[in-house]
């Protein structure tokens, strides 16, 4: 191996203009590159999150428009139907899952009505979800009007958009209908200015933004073989819907979600302070921090389930799989800068001026992510 001289120390210890053009010009492209895809992901997630409000709103106002609408089934009597006021109130919700689909409402029903021959208390129905216990705890007649509450435990399932998670949430809708008649025979009305929620209702990891009750009416497309109705003919039911808009802050469940992808870039970062010719350390961290990265990708794959779009967890992912590619490309930058041009001085600048732009880039990334995402 030739032995050093001073010229060559010289060199290897010089900077040029040239050098420093590169240094920052690189840094500023990192930084540019984590400001686009931190921009462009925040403005997707608050459209989610704009998205979730909105859909409330739409569902509502198609269900009263239907409501309004429909008519009773073909072979209906021409009796009028009984009116029925229903109402909850909403005591706890518990279990939710957001991948599974699913949670547990515990909550008070009550109808009022006039008239004989329904029974609302008795063959009320969950349409959407499982009744696991039902217990009558108030029933009286007063003036003609007839009164019944129920207590309810049920199991609910309930489609959640999982593209924000862990920041998700969604619409907690609870689907009530009479199991034996139909709109000819009975109608719900809401009693809306009774319709409420426990404000201890979900934990504090939680927070619901509104509440609200209404009745749709809902054609089912069969007779289910009853020879009252016509052929051709469908079946009607009168629905109440009662829910909550509810969205979730999981700072917690975010860190620990993507703790794993997070150390992998973190091991990839250290690349940076190896010197480039040492070629195994310095290149084995970043393919090492790939695989890790991929098996935290899979890890946490259950989130897209119900997604749509882009969603906060492929953004994360996506995120740290290119920062970890980019170190790695960074680094045959710094070899060559090392090795080819022999500037050790300025392959050491470059070294830790991209440390500081990767990290502050993907830092700065993981947090507007998900403050996006929360709203």
């Amino acid at each position: 191996m030739p032995a050093a001289t001073p010229e060559k120390d010289a060199q290897a210890e010089r900077i040029t203009r040239g050098g420093y053009a590169l240094i920052i010009l690189w840094a500023a492209a990192t930084l540019i590159l984590y400001t686009a895809i931190a921009g462009l992901g925040a403005s997707r997630l608050h459209g989610y999150r704009a998205r979730a409000s909105d859909r409330l709103e739409a569902i509502i106002a198609s269900a009263r428009e239907e409501a309004r609408a429909e008519g009773p089934a073909s072979g209906a009597s021409a009796a009028p139907p009984t009116t029925v006021h229903i109402g909850a109130y909403l005591h706890h919700i518990g279990e939710i899952s957001l991948t599974g689909s699913s949670w547990k409402a515990d909550f008070d029903i009550w109808f009022r009505w006039r008239g004989e021959g329904v029974e609302p208390g008795d063959n009320f129905q969950i349409v959407n979800g499982e009744i696991e216990s039902k217990e009558k705890r108030e029933a009286y007649v007063e003036e003609g009007e007839r009164y019944e509450r129920y207590r309810v435990r049920a199991r609910i399932v309930t489609h959640f958009d999982t593209s924000r998670i862990p920041f998700g949430g969604g619409i907690l809708g609870v689907g009530i209908e009479d199991g034996r008649d139909g709109v000819d025979r009975l109608r719900y009305v809401a009693d809306e200015a009774d319709m409420r929620f426990d404000p201890r209702a979900v934990s504090p990891k939680w927070w619901i933004e509104k509440a609200t009750g209404y009745v749709t009416s809902y054609r089912y497309p069969s007779r289910f073989g009853s020879p009252r109705l016509e052929a051709g003919a469908s079946a009607v039911r009168s629905r109440y819907v009662f829910g909550i808009l509810a969205f979730i802050s999981g700072w917690g469940i975010y860190t620990s979600l993507f703790q794993a992808l997070f150390v992998a870039v973190a091991i990839a970062f250290i690349a940076f302070f190896i010197k480039p010719i040492h070629v195994d350390p310095r290149f084995g961290l970043g393919i090492g921090a790939v695989f890790a990265a991929v098996g935290s990708n899979i890890a946490t794959g259950f989130s897209l389930i119900n997604a749509e779009g882009m969603t906060l967890t492929q953004m994360v992912n996506g995120a740290g799989l290119l920062t970890i590619f980019l170190t790695i490309v960074q680094s045959a930058v710094s070899l060559w800068i090392f090795d080819s041009m022999g500037r050790e001085r300025l392959s050491r600048v470059f070294d830790l001026v991209c440390f500081a732009a990767f990290l502050v880039g993907y830092v700065g990334l993981n947090v507007v992510l998900p403050l996006a995402a929360q709203g």
